[in-house]
């Protein structure tokens, strides 16, 4: 009997206190249903029936949720966290219960932040649903996409997607979901989101397309929910079209969205969001003052409606700043920079705009702040505020450092490699601008090293480097909560809730101490990781001058911006700089310079040597006859388009007539080495731990007889290389390893560590994935992963196969290539080629090479001779042309090295030492 929603005695049967339980919630009486449940706990742990037992702690959950008695939630999770481990599903029921419980664990480390514990939950919920003998697609579906967001709550777009991908697949209708309309529009704007996050636009635009016909049917709704979706559908859609340039069509989805928020009584949370959309586009289409009415009203909704969003004040803020930077009112344009910054550091009270907030005070949003504070400087740099500027620009690099060593996900990797280039460009140029030489240089080699490890994601360098899984997730898990807790510390502020700040300093402090101790535990105990992910500390003029330069040697250090391209020089004590204009011209001359030393037009004498004596005179030359003294030997660190081109085949002045094999190459005067940054030049002179003896190569046979390989591959017959490889072995003494004998196993375990490692095989650059390109054996292929954890390291790695040192060249990501991977891994010298060389031009200039070598000649002087041998040789004017001698290129130590020979050298001495003897024997008599 029933008092009040209270039984007077209790019922001993477990699915009648569930079903009681479960009835009095659905009326609403949550207290009567907690008193159900309770008793139902207690009696599941009388008969010891764990599954019951985790049922009633998802029930009283449940209701503590309704209660909003967030503590206690957290003190029932650990009570049914160990339960949950300790029960094996059996029955449709059990997988239920423990399906049910990872979705409401997911839910509390959702909401408290922690979103590494957040989608670890979600997965586990997942994969008991599919686990179950029977299950609802839909519901499957909609479990994959929960996934996919909690996936983009951290910025992994690529994963988020590939599980957006799958809930597309599995949604149809079923007895729960008889209309999916809105789940599949729902999905469909996910994907195209994620895509636009990844800079996809292209794939995106065909998910909108999707939906279009989705959108229509939804426009027509009275139902607030789907009017709110399908306006965020218009809305994402309008910003692809945006990103694809198709203003106009992104216009007329924009006023969709509109159209449909103007339905929803009230005020939308998407009206500003949809404002500052219409603005940039509008923006784009040259209509300044409608732009900036749009961006004023975007503002003043704000701090009607959403006081409290700081942060969008600030997005709206930074869009205003930008469009007075472009009407040239910088005055304007940095107050409005300058409220921007206020907005996202509550900390931050300045007297005037010349003043920056504390590197202690941008914890939250700090992509944003990065780039309101690069937008800052320009407008100082504009005002000629140039020392304040160059403080604003010294803050943003401190940021970007601080940003790259939180958790990189794809979209704040992508963020960062777009903000290095102009952020120390710009930096950079104001410390030139100030005289301060030696610092710009130093920015633009933090550039460099930045640049070239960017590519490598975090789980990459923790695999490659040997941190133990435990450790690296742990790591992932305490950025992730520290970025919470930031987050929960500009609430507090924004709110002014003392109680709320306290925690989260406190947190957030506990956070930081034990991220600390891990990072320092890893840096010590497994320093290849931070070699990998950070790299060394640039260096400056004085080690180039002290380590590197010779007195006939310089160096020259290029680094490109979208508009600039500086050219720095050392040379005995001189360092120079130059700023130069980059105009289109040069990108139209570089391209056509590249494809004539390729071959792939019609390698016209008189165009070649006009582009080939135009880069030189424009990009070289102002800085070498800068030099007081003269120069023989060139260190090149070349960067963007520069990195495809091999210095030695410019001209050095006009030549007197158009014939290749008269044309005054700059090899004729100037031994030259390559390297990706002076940093990774200075350090690969570190080479005393290399221990290998012998000269070892490799030369697989691409022929019929290894159809499997030949055909998979897809390549040629190489005629000459394994003729090239045993010339070479006997020259210096070594291994070949030909044929069949050239395979995975002999190259990962050769017989002698190398002392010059030698591959003349093929090779491929897997652009979209540079990690991933391969040098091709007999009976496979190495790829640029396994290159980074080979178990030797050589003296000297010479890649005589096609385009081994080029790479997609990301804007941000620095040039990925094969090469780089070896001298990551520890060699300190490569020989790589530019393009698809000629198998037969190739193997003379590489046997003529090691000649050269055996008899003491540095390596790139060494390879200068062989070049400069091969032309003097050849009376065939054709093959005067560059693209038969100049694609091969010295990168890092170029410093000689000794081979051994099979020649008995221990005889000489014994020999000197009977003559000796039997002249002081005969002396005597």
């Amino acid at each position: 009997m029933l008092q009040n929603g209270n039984a007077q005695s209790p019922l001993p049967d477990l699915a009648i206190l569930d079903s009681l339980g479960e009835h009095f919630f659905m009326q609403g009486q949550l207290d009567s249903s907690a008193f159900y449940h309770r008793q139902a706990l207690a009696l599941a742990q009388e008969q010891q029936d764990k599954p019951r037992q985790l049922n009633a702690y998802n029930w009283l959950f449940v209701l503590h949720y309704y209660a909003e008695a967030q503590d206690s939630m957290g003190q029932l999770l650990e009570k049914m966290t160990p339960l949950a481990e300790q029960i094996l599903a059996q029955t449709p029921k059990d997988f239920e219960i423990l399906s049910s419980f990872w979705g409401y664990k997911s839910f509390y480390h959702y909401s408290h932040g922690e979103l590494a514990q957040n989608i670890t939950a979600v997965r586990k919920a997942l994969e008991l649903y599919e686990q179950q003998p029977t299950y609802d697609t839909s519901e499957l579906a909609i479990k994959y996409q929960n996934l996919g967001i909690a996936l983009e709550e951290i910025g992994a777009y690529d994963q988020a997607h590939n599980y957006s991908k799958q809930a597309l697949e599995l949604l149809r209708p079923s007895p729960t979901r008889l209309n999916i309309q809105q789940d599949s529009l729902t999905i469909l704007t996910s994907l195209g989101a994620q895509l636009i996050r990844l800079q996809r636009y292209e794939e995106a635009e065909a998910y909108f397309q999707r939906g279009e016909k989705v959108a229509r049917r939804l426009s027509t709704s009275t139902e607030k929910e789907a009017l709110r979706y399908t306006a965020l559908y218009y809305l994402q859609g309008g910003s692809n079209d945006f990103h694809l340039e198709y203003f106009d069509r992104a216009e007329i989805a924009f006023r969709k969205a509109q159209q449909l928020l103007d339905k929803i009584p009230g005020f939308s949370d998407l009206d500003p969001l949809l404002l500052r959309f219409r603005t940039r586009n509008t923006l784009a289409r040259g209509q300044m003052n409608e732009a900036v009415e749009l961006v004023l009203q975007a503002k003043n909704m704000i701090e009607k409606h959403l006081p409290e969003r700081l942060d969008q004040l600030a997005a709206t803020q930074e869009l205003l700043g930008e469009i007075r930077q472009q009407q040239e009112n910088q005055p304007a344009a940095l107050t409005a920079f300058q409220a921007a910054l206020i907005n996202l550091c509550p900390e931050f009270q300045p007297k005037s705009n010349l003043e920056n907030p504390q590197i202690d005070w941008m914890t939250y949003s700090k992509n944003d702040l990065l780039r309101i504070l690069r937008k800052k400087g320009e407008s100082l740099r504009a005002t000629g505020e140039l020392e304040a500027a160059f403080q604003t620009y010294q803050l943003a690099v401190q940021l970007f450092h601080n940003i790259r060593q939180d958790y990189i996900t794809e979209a704040s990797r992508l963020f960062l490699s777009e903000q290095t280039i102009p952020l120390f460009a710009a930096a950079a140029e104001t410390a030139i601008e100030l005289q301060q030489t030696e610092v710009a240089f130093q920015l633009v080699e933090q550039s460099k090293a930045l640049l070239l490890q960017e590519a490598m994601r975090d789980e990459e360098a923790f695999e490659l480097a040997g941190v133990p899984a435990e450790l690296s997730g742990r790591m992932q898990q305490l950025q992730l909560q520290q970025t919470y807790w930031e987050r929960a510390r500009y609430d507090a502020q924004v709110q002014s809730d003392s109680a709320g700040l306290k925690l989260a300093l406190e947190e957030r402090f506990k956070i930081s101490s034990e991220l600390y101790l891990l990072q320092e535990k890893i840096r010590s105990e497994y320093p290849a990781f931070f070699e990998l992910k950070f790299g060394r500390d640039p260096v400056d003029f004085v080690a180039i001058t002290m380590e590197l330069l010779r007195a006939e040697s310089a160096l020259i250090e290029y680094f490109v911006s979208d508009d600039k391209i500086f050219v720095f020089g050392i040379h005995q004590g001189e360092y120079l700089v130059k700023v130069l204009p980059k105009g289109p011209e040069f990108s139209e001359r570089m391209n056509r310079l590249l494809r004539a030393l390729q071959l792939d037009n019609s390698s016209d004498p008189a165009q070649y040597s006009q582009d080939a004596l135009a880069i030189y005179q424009e990009y070289l030359a102002p800085v070498l006859e800068a030099f007081q003294y003269p120069v023989s030997q060139l260190y090149l660190v070349p960067d963007g388009l520069f990195s495809y081109l091999p210095f030695e085949a410019l001209l050095t002045e006009a030549p007197r007539e158009q014939a290749y094999s008269t044309f005054p190459y700059l090899i004729k005067k100037y031994v030259c080495s390559y390297a990706y940054s002076s940093t990774l030049l200075v350090n690969s002179l570190e080479t005393d731990h290399l221990l290998g003896k012998k000269f070892v190569g490799f030369a697989p046979d691409f022929t019929s007889t290894q159809e499997a390989v030949a055909q998979r591959l897809d390549v040629g017959p190489l005629r000459y290389n394994m003729e090239a490889v045993e010339a070479i072995r006997n020259l210096t003494s070594g291994i070949a390893y030909t044929r069949q004998s050239a395979n995975k196993t002999n190259f990962l375990s050769p017989s002698e560590i190398p002392l010059v490692l030698h591959l003349s095989t093929h090779a491929r650059m897997d652009d979209e994935d540079p990690m991933g390109s391969k040098i091709y054996l007999a009976d496979g292929d190495i790829s640029t992963r396994e290159i980074y954890q080979l178990p030797y390291s050589s003296q000297m790695v010479v890649l005589s196969a096609c385009e081994t040192g080029t790479g997609k060249y990301y804007k941000g990501e620095g040039m990925m290539s094969l090469a780089r991977a070896f001298m990551q891994s520890g060699s300190p010298s490569v020989v790589t080629s530019l393009w698809k060389v000629d198998d037969r031009s190739t193997s003379e200039l590489m046997i003529n090479f090691y000649q050269k070598l055996i008899k003491g000649k540095n390596k790139d002087a060494a390879l200068q001779e062989a070049k400069l041998a091969f032309l003097e040789e050849k009376e065939s004017e054709m093959l005067h042309h560059p693209y038969y001698w100049a694609a091969f290129i010295h990168t890092g130590n170029p410093e000689a090295f000794n081979f051994p020979t099979n020649f008995p050298y221990w005889s000489l001495a014994l020999i000197g030492l009977l003559g000796i003897g039997m002249f002081i024997f005969f002396r005597k008599k």
